[in-house]
């Protein structure tokens, strides 16, 4: 069926921004000699950076605020979103559902410049108009929380119940769920052995929706 909306996670499901995010955090950890798997990153997938940088400075006793350190790591990640690599399908899937006139949106816990500068490098700002990120005045709250995905959905004018949000975290999901949205899932490399809720779609990429959109 063809939603009245669809509103996307902007990091692992629009771009491929875990990778580059990780590598960034793993530099931090072995300046002060220490080490950062893979699987202990994997857990803060979907949450908040500002969480995720308090929860750096307090494991590796960094001596920046954790203030400090988002404000350093975040001037630094945004040259990567101004030239992002796109998550295959994702262009496609965006052009196909506002071209068949659906309304699009981004509610992302990230900061809005990173969302600017990969919308613009892959001229997407007019078909996601509506943004919602975590350093939105109106949001008081991170995912789990629902607070950003309601937003987002009171800025496209159409009921939660009647939209679709796509994303690649359980931590975005039960977000998504708690505002009462319908959930499709598409898991990529750090989120694939995450345990999804039953009735939560799951497709194995954008692709997937791409060629049965609009109706997804």
């Amino acid at each position: 069926m063809t939603p009245g909306g669809v509103v996307f996670d902007l990091d692992g499901v629009l771009v491929d921004s875990e990778r580059a995010c990780y590598e960034l955090a793993l530099r931090v950890a072995r300046d002060v000699g220490e080490d950062l798997p893979e699987p202990t990153y994997a857990q803060f997938v979907g949450v908040a950076p500002s969480e995720f940088w308090a929860w750096m400075r307090d494991r590796f006793a960094l001596k920046e605020t954790s203030e400090q350190l988002l404000d350093i790591k975040q001037r630094e990640l945004l040259k990567w979103y101004r030239a992002p690599v796109w998550m295959p399908g994702a262009i496609s899937l965006v052009t196909a559902l506002t071209g068949a006139g659906v309304p699009c949106a981004v509610a992302s816990s990230s900061p809005r410049s990173f969302i600017e500068a990969a919308l613009s490098a892959g001229s997407l700002e007019a078909r996601l108009g509506v943004l919602v990120s975590g350093d939105d005045p109106d949001v008081d709250h991170p995912k789990p929380h629902p607070a950003i995905y309601l937003q987002a959905c009171r800025k496209l004018r159409i009921e939660p119940a009647r939209c679709v949000a796509i994303e690649d975290s359980l931590t975005g999901t039960r977000a998504a769920q708690s505002a009462g949205l319908r959930v499709i899932v598409a898991p990529n490399a750090w989120t694939r052995a995450e345990s999804f809720p039953s009735e939560v779609e799951r497709v194995e990429s954008l692709e997937e929706l791409t060629a049965r959109a609009p109706n997804i």
